[in-house]
């Protein structure tokens, strides 16, 4: 078989599909990745893995812009003449199936989080346009994967997808040989650390606020913040800010930008902390945190929830909330032995619910389940 994956970007198909795509390739299928070039391509493309660049940003709204990236879509599907098409996003879930309809390829779908428009009011103009489009388009595909279980209820209690063609695998799994602390130490220094986009709706400025009351009270804590806002959204911290909170908290937080490898700030670390209020699948830095023996601290949203015991493994806190923020990393501060004691509880849970091996396992029961073929072989 030839099959597409298609994500939003390299470093969603390095991230989220590269194991699913290596284990098709073991299978003995031709698979095509799709998604927009950037610095991961290099890492995808030394992996062997054949490689479409949309060239078009998934998160544009103009008229002309969509069209355009649903006219690229439809030039790769019919240039590739897949058997069928998985997608990774919910921009490609609505304009990926419209593509692929027109060429009669089957899809599969995977909710990767709700995004922004789901973070908006109830009845804000642009919920109530995506809301629409899934009515229209998600009955077009074979199966619609969600990543947690508020996200399927939702669409369940809408009526945008039937409980026969919508399945629950929670997140897009993490390799837990690859993320694993070994021998590394926990830093002497208790030291939090935000890693993903530096965007308002991933919690970053409340990070940083946190941060800023923190070390007016304890000076020796220190605070790793990986990512940048190179992606041309409105909602991404701006180089002003982002000067001024360097200004302002000197030496106390390391910006480290972008990492092809997010180990090394890993083993540098005590605690995960995701402020988030995006709406989220499951967090990828989280379940990568996790298997690093890392407590998290984030927010009571969904997505975001799955991946902490409260009290267990970490804390959730309210969304917007920087004093619960706050609150939380002092308890680690006051208590440092909770950092490898829940650090382990982590480590077990992520090996429990969330390894690639099952997340793959589970998508190959769904392929075999929805699109009625032997997937596993040739």
């Amino acid at each position: 078989m030839t099959i597409i994956i298609q994500a939003p970007n390299g470093v969603s198909l390095h991230q989220f599909c590269l194991g699913l795509i290596m284990r098709l390739r073991q299978a003995g299928h031709r698979v095509v990745a799709v998604g927009r070039g950037d610095n991961h391509f290099s890492l995808l493309k030394s992996q062997g893995i054949a490689l479409y660049d949309l060239a078009l940003a998934e998160d544009a709204v103009a008229p002309h812009k969509l069209y355009r990236y649903i006219k690229r879509l439809w030039e790769i599907y019919r240039a590739v003449r897949p058997d069928m098409i998985h997608l990774f996003s919910p921009r490609a879930a609505l304009f990926g199936t419209v593509a692929a309809r027109a060429l009669n390829i089957p899809v599969i779908c995977s909710l990767t989080g709700l995004g922004n428009a789901f973070t908006l009011a109830a009845y804000h103009p642009l919920r109530l346009l995506f809301i629409m489009l899934y009515r229209l388009i998600l009955p077009l595909t074979k199966a619609v994967i969600f990543l947690n279980p508020d996200d399927q209820s939702y669409f369940r209690k809408l009526r945008l997808i039937t409980g026969r063609r919508s399945l629950l695998i929670r997140s897009s799994g993490v390799n837990i040989q690859r993320y694993h602390r070994g021998s590394h130490a926990y830093p002497a220094t208790i030291t939090f650390t935000f890693v993903g986009r530096l965007m308002r709706n991933k919690g970053i400025y409340y990070f940083l606020q946190a941060a800023q009351r923190i070390t007016q009270q304890h000076r020796s804590v220190r605070f790793l913040v990986a990512g940048d806002s190179d992606y041309g959204s409105q909602a991404m911290l701006t180089q002003e800010d982002l000067n001024w909170y360097r200004r302002r908290l000197a030496s106390a937080v390391d910006f480290a930008g972008h990492l092809l490898d997010i180990r090394p700030i890993l083993s540098k670390s005590s605690v995960l902390v995701l402020p988030s209020y995006y709406r989220e699948g499951v967090p990828q830095s989280i379940l990568e945190a996790m298997a690093f023996s890392l407590p998290i601290i984030t927010t009571d949203r969904p997505g975001c929830r799955e991946t902490v015991q409260h009290g267990m493994n970490g804390y959730l806190v309210s969304p917007h909330n920087v004093d619960q923020l706050v609150e939380c990393m002092e308890r680690f501060i006051a208590n440092p032995h909770l950092v490898a004691q829940m650090g382990a509880q982590s480590r077990a849970l992520v090996v429990e619910r969330f390894s690639e091996q099952s997340v793959i396992d589970a998508t190959f029961c769904c392929y075999q389940r929805f699109l009625n073929t032997e997937i596993v072989t040739k």
